[in-house]
């Protein structure tokens, strides 16, 4: 598909048929480039399917990115001259070239081989259905190898002051968080949730604040 505000011409232009190569703007690759340079008209047709000035002028000199529109990702103006993409981005998910021999060497390990086995072993032991149980009050806590704290509590104290008295800020609305009666603000909820780190912090801080049980039970889960 073109971009926006591109000029195309016919589909399949019968002047380039022996080129097995049709002008396409999507995909600039070094092969077009020397087309290009061979045929006036090729490089004219193939002219008309690029949009941006800067780019078109970027691949005809041979050059591998030029300055566009900022990336929503990173913030940087440097395209790639054969797709448009972000340079940068797409250089962080490619392997460094480098070297007379133009070797491919793989970017920084962020973790050792043994803590990657270890990794793979925790989440074996997962799924072979390990865990810890930790129940204190209605409050039950699951902790898994892999790190995973699923708790679940049928009252949950939602409404209120705090244990030691302070105002608190109610509640934000939540999925984990059961649905109330229409039109009644019950003092307790049912809580449910699969991963304690996906919940968000308010939540979280709300609920220990209100109930002790839950704090005592992030306690023994090394939360706090």
């Amino acid at each position: 598909m073109p971009l926006k505000g591109q000029k195309t011409g016919p589909h399949c232009d019968e002047r380039f048929a022996l080129m097995q190569q049709q002008p396409r703007g999507k995909r600039l690759t070094k092969e077009q480039r020397r087309m290009c340079l061979t045929s006036p008209a090729y490089s004219a047709s193939l002219r008309q399917r690029v949009s941006d000035p800067a780019r078109w002028d970027a691949f005809i000199q041979g050059k591998s990115w030029f300055e566009g529109s900022g990336c929503r990702s990173c913030g940087s103006t440097r395209r790639h001259v054969r797709a448009g993409e972000c340079f940068d981005c797409r250089m962080n998910r490619r392997p460094i070239l480098g070297g007379r021999q133009r070797q491919r060497i793989a970017h920084p390990t962020t973790q050792s081989f043994e803590g990657m086995m270890d990794r793979f072993e925790r989440g074996r032991r997962e799924q072979r259905g390990e865990f810890e149980e930790f129940t204190i009050g209605c409050w039950t806590a699951r902790q898994y190898p892999t790190g995973r704290l699923a708790v679940s509590c049928p009252v949950a104290v939602v409404q209120g002051p705090g244990t030691n008295g302070e105002a608190l800020r109610p509640l934000p609305a939540s999925p984990y968080l059961g649905a109330a009666p229409f039109g009644t603000q019950p003092p307790t909820l049912p809580f449910q949730c699969e991963d304690l780190n996906a919940v968000p912090p308010e939540l979280v801080h709300g609920l220990a604040a209100r109930n002790p049980d839950f704090m005592e039970l992030l306690r023994w889960a090394s939360w706090v």
